[in-house]
């Protein structure tokens, strides 16, 4: 319940919110590729690309992901708003999980909290 005076971000933050879990599509890739591109993600991030602005490189990926069988990619939406990535994959023959989440949304609790 949302208190006088109390921002959005801070409703995010202590009331739950509906959150969706969807295959990715390819309408998605813009935001994924603007989010990859952001040096704090860049310099986070266990796996980036040499070239972070480098769309050609980011689409190959993409559709490298997409035909992979092993490879899952979802879509976290909440509120609506597409907020983040979930993805499981085989890597040197084991299985992995990796997220990412829109910077503008850090702070909210989407990692922690799922």
């Amino acid at each position: 319940m949302r208190q006088p005076g109390q921002s959005p971000r801070a409703r995010r933050m202590l009331d739950p919110v509906p959150v969706v879990l969807r295959p990715r599509t390819n309408g998605d890739l813009d935001r994924f590729f603007h989010w990859e591109r952001d040096p704090r993600v860049v310099h986070m991030a266990a796996f980036t690309r040499t070239g972070p602005s480098d769309r050609a490189g980011f689409d190959a990926k993409y559709e490298l992901v997409g035909t992979d069988p092993s490879a899952t990619l979802f879509a976290i939406d909440a509120d609506g708003e597409l907020v983040g990535t979930v993805a499981s994959f085989t890597m040197g023959g084991e299985r992995n999980v990796s997220y990412w989440i829109c910077p503008a949304r850090w702070g909210e609790r989407w990692a922690s909290g799922g």
